[in-house]
């Protein structure tokens, strides 16, 4: 059996917004830190310094891939990892690597302890979201549960993925 992968591990506390309408990259990041500031245990950071600290993040550098694709993110004094997923119904622009509008948001806030499992995040969301045929199915999702749900099987399939490349490479 398959270790899970630090996505995985992290699915049950998730959240996402499915074919949100967000016509900036300051309305999407704002939208971001409400609704993991809502999913989240109490705790000492409000939305707005969710806001705050994903819009600095956004200061040095835009965190778009290619591909449609984003993962603004930043390590806070927090307690445990929060992860929004979100889809936009129109693309934007967010400075992108490839020139193409962003739709697909994945959201990380990390505490600041936690710089190796940071990288290790972003690397899943990566490689997942490196596959075209993973992101036809993000945006084909239709609502929230079914974007929590595919995200769920993706991650499980990158997990066994890498295990076996693994093993391959012993």
């Amino acid at each position: 059996m398959s270790q899970p992968s630090a996505l995985a591990e992290l699915l049950p506390y998730a959240v996402a917004d499915c074919l949100f309408t967000a016509h900036s990259r300051k309305r999407l990041l704002q939208r971001a830190a409400e609704i993991v500031d809502g999913a989240a245990p109490a705790s000492a950071l409000s939305a707005d310094d969710l806001f705050d600290h994903l819009m600095e993040r956004e200061r040095l550098g835009s965190t778009a891939l290619e591909h449609g694709v984003a993962i603004p993110h930043c390590r806070v004094s927090c307690d445990q990892v929060k992860l929004a997923i979100i889809t936009l119904r129109e693309a934007i622009d967010y400075e992108s690597l490839d020139g193409a509008k962003t739709d697909i948001f994945f959201v990380l806030v990390v505490p600041e302890t936690e710089k190796t499992r940071h990288l290790t995040l972003l690397a899943e969301i990566s490689a997942i979201c490196s596959d075209q045929a993973n992101r036809i199915m993000i945006r084909n999702c239709q609502t929230d549960a079914d974007l929590l749900r595919l995200f769920e099987q993706l991650s499980a399939a990158d997990a066994d993925d890498s295990k076996q490349a693994g093993s391959r490479s012993v």
